[in-house]
């Protein structure tokens, strides 16, 4: 994959939980899958009290690391940078 002057040359490995931020509220994602929803795309799974909820991977803001760097290029594939 090739996106402007950059490469993805090696695998990158995420470790989860990934801490990241919804809207203003620091939440943890347990994993990213895809649902079957094309226009969703890949979501993250963050459980919140006794529920479970899923929601678009690009709603959530990443700290730097690899879910940061995997999440920019999902971006870029997307068109959407």
């Amino acid at each position: 994959m090739q996106a402007d002057d950059e490469t993805i040359d090696e695998i990158i490995e995420v470790d989860f939980p990934l801490y990241a931020t919804l809207i203003g509220v620091g939440v943890e994602v347990r994993l990213v899958d895809f649902d079957g929803d094309e226009r969703r795309g890949l979501v993250a799974v963050i459980p919140h009290g006794s529920e479970t909820h899923r929601v678009s991977l690009l709603d959530l803001v990443l700290p730097t690391g690899p879910a940061l760097l995997l999440t920019n290029a999902y971006r870029r594939w997307l068109g959407i940078s």
